[in-house]
């Protein structure tokens, strides 16, 4: 008879995860997304009134630790599985269902040389699932916020001729992003599995909508000027497409210079030659992503009108634009990534990314606002103590850097983002083997908490420009289940 290792259960408050976990955070995460102004809290940044707003890092919480990187990463063992939305060819490693979802709050530190501020906000941040379809192809889908605008300026000049003039510019809104996804293993699994080396690719087909609010006041204090206000809606409703593709292999051995006894005639001698030598298994990967240039869909209203203000009454004076409803195009240029990653079984992972994105061609109803071509670069670093052992040698740690020049010019300077990011991924609803040691061998559909940090600062004080210094707190949920999944039973 086999002996049976007798496990003991964790206290209640792991159970209590493992039973509520699931269902509590989707609920959250579906109750956030059916408002229609979810991504407006993410930002309160007057940078975000050019373009299209702030520009959302994609990813889930575990690319937010590694410094947004994650173009070559892929979930290649059972568990835990996650859903990887920065290369659709990702989704082809699907082992389990996967359910992310996450909460992020932003805390932002304002200095203009003159004055200095914080602003303070929490909002849904992303909700993605992933399923295994067949081994050789996995299905992804979810919503996640694609930009957002969220800021109240007031600046002031001393025309010759007019006097004092305010301006003040105010903008709520954003654009959203919800996907769905297929990613395909181009070779038989039992040639992956004997030689190390995989081949993937993959698509998104997004659907891009939100609407982006944009008030303009000028206001004199001469009562001989009428002051101006316009009203802008711009509305995004259109379909946008991510391909990518995936390459890894593996090298399971090397060649190094050993002494080696030879037979010459009848005597043996040593001879130093390199000679094959077995090692852990190391896997390279290689991830390309594009997404095509796309003209958008997109409609906006515009209202221009003058109006005095007698004591705190804005009375109407005359209409000079109002365009309701009118259909136009949004062009958004193409994206071009590439990334590498360099890991050692469960033990460590060392990613790479690069990303650009030609946003000097980007316009709205035919006009070019001046954005400024972005590229990124990403650099992060994942290890994992031990399989087995006490509860913190099984958490998943991660490190990573950022530097990111953005799409926006002021003043003829490109605002640049530099940022430090850690975090740890937190397995829930596991048992202990024996006491304070846990094998997460033993469990084929855990979940897991990830926190990701991310430290950094945009722009400057210099050219009268504002610059940020921030702290960004992601809360994700990983929740792998199996789906769809049939088993074999022996008599």
């Amino acid at each position: 008879m086999s002996r049976v290792a007798r496990i003991q259960r964790v206290p209640s408050f792991f159970s209590f995860f493992r039973d509520i976990l699931p269902y509590s955070f989707l609920f959250l995460a579906f109750f956030l997304i059916s408002s229609r102004s979810y991504s407006q809290g993410l930002t309160s940044s007057p940078y975000s009134r050019y373009g299209l707003g702030d520009l959302q890092p994609a990813g889930m919480a575990q690319n937010f630790a590694l410094g947004g990187a994650g173009i070559a990463w892929r979930a290649d063992t059972l568990t835990p599985s996650y859903v990887n939305v920065l290369n659709p060819a990702s989704y082809a490693a699907l082992r389990i269902t996967a359910i992310e979802t996450g909460l992020m709050s932003n805390t932002t530190h304002y200095n203009d040389n003159g004055s200095q501020f914080n602003l303070n906000s929490t909002s849904f941040a992303y909700l993605g699932v992933g399923v295994p379809v067949k081994r050789w192809w996995g299905l992804s889908f979810g919503i996640m916020p694609y930009s957002t605008v969220g800021y109240n300026i007031h600046t002031q000049q001393n025309r010759d001729t007019l006097g004092i003039v305010d301006y003040f510019y105010q903008g709520t809104g954003g654009i959203n992003k919800a996907y769905i996804g297929n990613g395909f293993r181009l070779l038989k699994e039992k040639f992956v599995q004997r030689t190390g080396t995989d081949l993937s690719l993959g698509f998104n087909a997004n659907y891009e909508f939100g609407a982006i609010n944009n008030i303009r006041h000028v206001y004199f204090e001469s009562p001989d000027n009428y002051n101006t206000r316009i009203d802008q809606t711009i509305r995004i409703h259109d379909f946008s497409y991510d391909f990518g593709l995936q390459f890894k292999f593996r090298i399971d051995s090397i060649k190094k210079k050993r002494d080696v006894a030879e037979r010459v005639g009848d005597s043996t001698v040593i001879v130093r030659k390199r000679v094959k030598t077995d090692i852990e298994d190391i896997t390279f990967g290689i991830g390309l992503t594009y997404s095509p240039p796309m003209g958008l869909s997109a409609s906006q209203d515009f209202l221009e009108q003058t109006y005095t203000e007698p004591g705190s009454i804005e009375i109407l004076k005359d209409t000079l634009v109002n365009v309701q409803n009118q259909n136009t195009i949004a062009k958004i240029p193409g994206k071009y990534g590439f990334g590498i990653s360099i890991n050692r079984s469960y033990r460590w992972n060392i990613l790479a990314d690069y990303t650009y994105q030609q946003w000097s061609g980007y316009s709205f109803a035919g006009d070019n606002p001046g954005l400024r071509n972005c590229q990124q670069a990403s650099l992060g670093f994942q290890f994992q103590p031990a399989l087995r052992g006490s509860y913190f040698s099984i958490v998943r740690y991660r490190f990573g850097l950022k530097y990111n020049e953005t799409y926006v010019d002021v003043a003829n300077t490109q605002l640049t983002e530099m940022a430090f990011t850690f975090g740890a991924a937190f397995p829930v609803a596991i048992s202990r083997v024996k006491k304070h040691e846990y094998d997460i061998n033993l469990y084929r559909n855990y979940s897991m908490v990830n926190v990701s940090v991310e430290l950094g600062q945009r722009g400057t004080t210099s050219n009268g420009l504002i610059k940020e210094d921030y702290a960004r707190v992601v809360l994700g949920f990983t929740i792998n289940d199996r789906w769809f999944q049939h088993f074999k039973y022996n008599d």
